[in-house]
């Protein structure tokens, strides 16, 4: 991450240092000093400041999109925290949103329009299919890459109607990894 200095930030405010300084002294400006004294701010919370005070926010003071968007849903938040590890570390560019319940991952699912999406088929009230002819019902999602965590042994994981690909969870993060590149690769190529 990298930091902006109070002459930075006072030029895309179009304030002094001085009054930039002041804000961050009072609290409105997140910030913090560095060891030799100099004020210095995230440029997430300058965002978030000239956001709360009506001011325009230059172009290149914008992050850049993820390439992707990646919603990994499961009950077990060390597990999800695994698998999630290790799609960052396979896709850096992409954007990797977690989900504890069927519901929240519904919602995450319709609001980011995720490029793909692993769900743990042990989440669901509702059986698998349900869970996908859900997935497929809401606006935008028929691009989406399901792939369903399955609760079987590795070699009988099946991939349910409506998802590109099954693979068991117990088969680790990293053969999810493996098996979530393959279904994008597949769906891609189908131009799905």
């Amino acid at each position: 991450m990298r930091y902006l200095t109070t002459q930075e930030v006072a030029r895309y405010c179009q304030v002094s240092s001085v009054t930039v300084g002041k804000w961050i002294d009072a609290g409105h400006l997140r910030g913090h000093r560095t060891p030799g004294g100099h004020r210095r701010v995230a440029r997430a919370d300058l965002v978030t400041f000239m956001r709360e005070r009506g001011m325009p926010i230059p172009p290149e003071l914008h992050e850049p999109a993820p390439a992707f968007t990646i919603l990994v849903a499961d009950a077990d938040p060390e597990f999800r925290t695994d698998v999630a590890r290790r799609l960052a570390e396979r896709w850096p560019g992409a954007r990797i949103v977690e989900a504890g319940h069927v519901v929240d991952a519904l919602v995450r699912a319709g609001q980011l329009r995720p490029t793909l999406l692993l769900l743990d088929l042990g989440l669901a009230q509702l059986d698998a299919v349900q869970v996908c002819r859900r997935l497929a019902a809401i606006p935008g999602l028929e691009q989406t890459c399901v792939v369903a965590l399955t609760r079987t042994p590795p070699d009988e994981a099946r991939a349910p109607s409506g998802a590109a690909a099954a693979v068991a969870r117990g088969a680790g993060a990293e053969a999810i990894a493996e098996a979530a590149a393959r279904a994008l690769q597949v769906t891609s190529a189908a131009g799905r």
